[in-house]
């Protein structure tokens, strides 16, 4: 029995943390979504795209700032300049949700 309770605080546990990445991640997907404004580069806009649309792929610095048509050093000072994380932060968070929400949705479809 205390094992179950131990699994129930677990998953209310993960559940919690899952909401707060999630929330921080929407901010900051709805922070990009303003990227595009003329007050901020509209690659960086392409870039959040970018990396969503190749998550699954080997990035490389050199590769995306030959994607967005920017210098390397350029890339990462602007992104921090604009998102108050460095580019590599940016994408350990976003490892961090996925994985977070691929174990949500595994112990979802684990039997009771």
């Amino acid at each position: 029995m205390e094992h179950h309770h131990d699994l129930q605080a677990s998953t209310k546990n993960n559940q919690s943390l899952t909401d707060t990445l999630a929330a921080t991640h929407s901010t900051r997907r709805n922070e990009a979504g303003s990227d595009r404004s003329s007050a901020r580069p509209r690659w960086l806009g392409s870039l959040l795209d970018y990396l969503d649309d190749t998550f699954e792929q080997e990035w490389s610095l050199q590769n995306m700032a030959a994607e967005m048509g920017v210098h390397p050093v350029y890339l990462c000072r602007t992104f921090s300049e604009h998102f108050d994380c460095t580019l590599g932060e940016y994408i350990r968070k976003q490892r961090v949700l996925r994985a977070w929400r691929y174990l949500q949705l595994a112990t979802a479809l684990l039997p009771k």
